[in-house]
């Protein structure tokens, strides 16, 4: 595996967080023994945001967090 670098081909980046994305929520959910998803209640549950309103998911990853706000009506 090469060293971090800011030369690195947008193309290969890109080839490699999709590569990683099949995987990345199950490997989540291993790692964290499941409480990946108690997390991710907890803070839709403290955030309360109701339709209309817009939520920033920063690092959203796959989108899993973000879910729950659309699923209400959130942008």
């Amino acid at each position: 595996m090469s060293r971090a670098s800011l030369e690195k081909d947008p193309t290969e980046v890109a080839a490699m967080f999709d590569d990683v994305a099949a995987r990345y929520d199950v490997t989540n959910d291993v790692l964290s023994l499941g409480q990946d998803r108690r997390w991710r209640k907890q803070v839709v549950a403290a955030v309360a945001a109701v339709a209309g309103e817009t939520v920033l998911d920063i690092a959203a990853g796959t989108g899993t967090s973000s879910e729950p706000y659309a699923d209400v009506g959130c942008a």
